[in-house]
């Protein structure tokens, strides 16, 4: 019972791209090496307790901010409202006076590189027949052959997070990544930026390990298209109720007892699994391009 209490799958949401290749499920968030992020942060930050937060468009506080899509800029604040849930802080509204008021902003853009044609030389064996039709142990020679020119393209998305005091609007911490992605939507190839650049950032008093680990799997709110948000499976415990329910790594959760799940934030995602908590939930996943119904039997802990 000691590895449900030690659930601690946010760690693998900071590292999941490394294996996430084995689905399409998760294709377009894709990054061809680890994003570089860079942060900052006041030396008094350490000792503030802070709690709760919200989010708020950096066009309201810059007069030229990156992000020049008002719907783009919500939907990349929906992210970042996730990933600061996930980190356990309490989302509330700007009007409730949060201890941390988040803005993200951020570009994206695509590169053409032209790679000349190359000769190249390698090795080659050759077996020796002998006279007597017997084979004998081959020499090495040379081949050379020509790779002819061809052209590629690499899309490099840019993000800043800045955590502000929301009476003062002053830094409290700032970070910046960036990455080379194989998509050109900006709402997509951030995603793994953010989750990393606030992977440095304190974690909050919350913690969601105990609604979580009687099914035995975390998940991180993610999307594919840049308009559908879904809890999508990053940690699953071996043995656990959801790997003999038949859940699987990757998995893009649809419904959850029958309630469609689409596009909610990780607070409200988690209420739902912790509603009549001891009962089955009914779990609707997409896995690839199928929808599968599956039941988990929460253990208790």
């Amino acid at each position: 019972m000691n590895k449900y209490k030690n659930f601690i799958w946010g760690a693998a949401i900071i590292f999941f791209y490394g294996c996430a290749a084995s689905t399409t499920n998760l294709s377009p968030v894709h990054h061809k090496d680890n994003p570089r992020i860079q942060t900052f942060k006041v030396p008094s930050l350490d000792n503030i307790k802070l709690k709760t937060f919200s989010v708020f468009p950096v066009s309201r506080l810059k007069t030229e901010p990156l992000l020049k899509d008002d719907i783009t800029e919500m939907q990349m604040l929906f992210s970042l409202r996730n990933i600061f849930e996930i980190r356990g802080y309490r989302y509330v509204e700007v009007t409730e006076k949060p201890d941390i008021l988040a803005t993200i902003d951020g570009h994206i853009q695509h590169k053409k590189s032209c790679v000349p044609p190359a000769t190249l030389i390698s090795p080659k064996w050759f077996i020796e027949k002998t006279a007597l039709k017997t084979y004998v142990p081959g020499n090495m020679t040379k081949q050379t052959f020509t790779v002819p020119h061809n052209t590629v393209g690499t899309c490099y998305p840019v993000i800043r997070i800045d955590a502000l005091d929301p009476n003062t609007l002053k830094p409290l911490w700032a970070g910046i990544g960036i990455g080379t992605a194989n998509n050109s939507d900006l709402r997509i190839s951030s995603q793994t930026i953010s989750i990393f650049l606030l992977g440095e950032f304190p974690k909050g008093p919350l913690s969601y390990v105990h609604v979580m680990a009687p099914f035995g799997f975390g998940f991180f709110v993610f999307t594919n298209n840049g308009n559908d948000y879904y809890p999508t499976v990053f940690e699953l415990i071996k043995d656990s109720p959801a790997h003999k329910a038949g859940i699987k790594m990757y998995d893009m959760i649809s419904s959850i007892d029958g309630i469609a799940v689409r596009n909610k934030p990780v607070s409200e995602i988690l209420k739902m699994f912790q509603k009549e908590l001891g009962k089955k939930k009914a779990v609707t996943v997409f896995r690839l391009d199928k929808q599968i119904n599956l039941e988990i039997s929460p253990r208790f802990q």
